[in-house]
């Protein structure tokens, strides 16, 4: 063979490890968009249960106990009390408002998930706004944390919830 031909080899090869190292970076990076948009999924999910959950609850404990406050929506729990008391544990929660505060960590197997959820009051003309007095609506918003690679991610969901 003639340097000429050499050069040809060595080009070639040069050539083809370019495009090999490009094609297994593209390979790594799209199975690491997969992985996080599959942690996604699985977060919202998971956000998803805990709405689904609260949805079968009362908006009030006491309409069970007691019967409608006479004064609504003053006789609701005052916004300070809302959680669960410390003879509630979940899942046995008696209505919507005992989910504020709640923490739990969730495994499957292929990450770990830790689930933190808020309810606050919310008023009728804006469900997003919180307000810190009784009303007719609560917004509970459930946030889910996991590892994605070497950082911390989340995904948040929100649900409003109305007394009528």
């Amino acid at each position: 063979m003639g340097t000429r031909e050499m050069f040809l080899v060595l080009g070639a090869t040069v050539l083809f490890g370019v495009i090999s190292f490009s094609a297994t970076s593209t390979m790594l990076m799209n199975k690491e968009a997969v992985f996080e948009n599959e942690n996604r999924l699985t977060a919202l999910s998971i956000a998803q249960q805990y709405i689904e959950e609260a949805k079968a609850r009362p908006y009030f404990d006491a309409v069970l106990a007691a019967g409608v406050p006479a004064n609504l929506p003053g006789g609701f729990t005052a916004p300070a009390g809302l959680g669960h008391s410390v003879s509630e544990s979940y899942p046995y929660f008696n209505d919507i408002d005992d989910y504020d505060g709640l923490t739990q960590t969730v495994k499957t197997s292929k990450n770990e998930y830790r689930v933190e959820i808020v309810v606050n009051y919310a008023v009728d003309e804006n469900p997003i706004r919180v307000v810190n007095y009784q009303t007719f609506y609560k917004v509970m918003k459930v946030n889910v944390f996991f590892n994605a690679g070497a950082r911390e991610d989340s995904v948040q969901t929100s649900m409003v919830f109305g007394y009528y």
